[in-house]
């Protein structure tokens, strides 16, 4: 089994801002790297990029 990096991020949202935009901001974060950049199983433990990457060569 592989070894999985451990990540974390620092999110800024200004105070004052709100849950709504807290929420954005986690969603973005989670949207933009989680998904992919992470390995995911099913995929042989690549990230989309890189299985639709391999697919193609």
């Amino acid at each position: 089994m592989p070894v999985r990096d451990q990540v974390s991020f620092a999110i800024e949202v200004p105070c004052g801002t709100g849950r709504a935009a807290a929420r954005t901001a986690i969603f973005d974060v989670i949207e933009d790297w989680c998904n992919s950049h992470r390995p995911h199983s099913s995929l042989g433990y690549l990230g989309p990029a890189e299985y639709e990457t391999a697919l193609v060569a």
